[in-house]
């Protein structure tokens, strides 16, 4: 069970390197479907925290002030009602409550091209509360602001750079609402360490791959994994 993590973790810190978003739509998933839905998210949470911090430092310059002022705060926010929901449900019902948040998180991101809107003060706050929520239930509090980003025309390396904080802020609420990780040592260190080697081999792929191709890399992960999740769920909660 743990390669098959320490796989997920690779890839998806990878991928998070080459476009400033897939680390937690990758790895999320596998950790909830191997690792059992609560514990699971923490995982990701933490290790989506160092992810997010460690892209930020290569990217901070590229910052969007202006947005994160909302943005982040709202995170924050919405991660409060988050951890309340994560806590709650059962394992089954909660297994395929995180993979139909994947689900339309991703369905959100695929459909929102045909979408768009200027960004207002009611739509970036309403982004930030929903990533948060996504956060703390599912680990995945990137859709949401794709799909803001893709439908206000948002730079992309703002974008990136300013999602980074915006995680990080996050996983933090999370973290302080729901505790660390219950993980031997050994285990915890072979995913940061699976995470860190993923980072270094983005960083080399990124300037020769392209960000539609990795885009799509994580989309089919992503589908596979909460799909995956979706069927445990289902049978652990009729079982």
């Amino acid at each position: 069970m743990t390669v098959w993590l320490g796989l997920a973790v690779f890839a998806g810190a990878a991928l998070q390197r080459v476009t400033g978003l897939g680390f937690a739509l990758v790895a999320a998933p596998m950790l909830v479907l191997l690792a059992g839905p609560f514990r699971g998210i923490v995982l990701a949470n933490s290790l989506a925290l160092i992810v997010a911090t460690v892209v930020l430092a290569m990217t901070w310059r590229d910052v969007d002030i202006d947005k994160l002022v909302l943005l982040a705060p709202a995170g924050v926010l919405g991660v409060f009602p988050g951890a309340v929901a994560a806590q709650s449900l059962p394992a089954g019902p909660l297994q395929v409550f995180v993979g139909l948040m994947i689900l339309l998180g991703l369905g959100s991101v695929l459909l929102v091209e045909r979408a768009r809107f200027a960004p207002s003060l009611m739509t970036t706050v309403g982004t930030g509360l929903v990533s948060g929520f996504m956060t703390a239930t599912a680990g995945v509090g990137g859709p949401a602001l794709t799909t803001y980003a893709v439908a206000t025309r948002w730079d992309q390396k703002a974008f990136a750079a300013t999602s980074q904080f915006c995680f990080a802020a996050q996983a933090v609420a999370a973290l302080s609402l729901k505790g660390l990780p219950t993980i031997p040592a050994a285990g915890l260190s072979m995913l940061v360490g699976a995470l860190l080697c993923g980072l270094l081999v983005g960083n080399y792929l990124a300037p020769s791959i392209g960000a539609g191709l990795a885009r799509r890399a994580v989309v089919m992960l992503a589908l596979l994994g909460a799909l995956g999740t979706v069927v445990r769920g289902v049978a652990d909660w009729s079982a």
